[in-house]
């Protein structure tokens, strides 16, 4: 909508503001969105404050800009997306897992605790080299689902469902 005003009932984004393409899936966070276009690309606006949007910076988008497919993921078209609080994951169609923004906890998966500006695919030997079809991102925590059913979590403790 390319202001601050807030809306109060929903209002259309202009065609030309996401490249004229149909988007398949949207996603919120705390201040960030992402959608999902038809073609595998994605596109990110709001606050970037945390590198949640993938952009490289950490600047806000009043917006949608696209974040890509073919340079962003190594020319991998995204399946479907999750928004944390800080933080986006991207699911591709190949079954790899990205993640970029704030990496409190652990919570982006690359054995660290360090921000990412730009989407970063999580190593799959993490997941036993197992397509992920299916992620969530919550406020401390995510949770994925590959293709045979198994569930892995990480991030903060508090909601993995671990016992040891």
């Amino acid at each position: 909508h390319k202001d601050e005003h807030n809306r109060l009932v929903p209002t259309l984004l202009a065609d030309e503001a996401l490249g004229g393409t149909a988007a398949v899936l949207v996603a919120a966070g705390g201040s960030h969105t992402v959608a999902v276009m038809i073609q595998g690309a994605l596109w990110a606006w709001g606050c970037g404050n945390d590198g949640q949007l993938g952009l490289g910076d950490c600047a806000k988008r009043m917006v949608p800009t696209w974040v890509g497919a073919e340079t962003a993921f190594g020319g991998l078209q995204v399946l479907m997306a999750s928004c944390g609080y800080f933080r986006t994951l991207a699911v591709m169609k190949d079954g790899g897992l990205w993640m970029f923004g704030t990496g409190a906890y652990g919570i982006l998966g690359h054995n660290d605790r360090n921000k990412r500006l730009v989407p970063t695919r999580i190593e799959p030997n993490h997941f036993d080299h197992a397509k992920i079809v299916f992620a969530a991102a919550g406020l401390v925590h995510v949770a994925a689902v590959t293709e045979q059913g198994a569930l892995y979590t990480w991030g903060k403790a508090s909601g993995l469902g671990h016992t040891d």
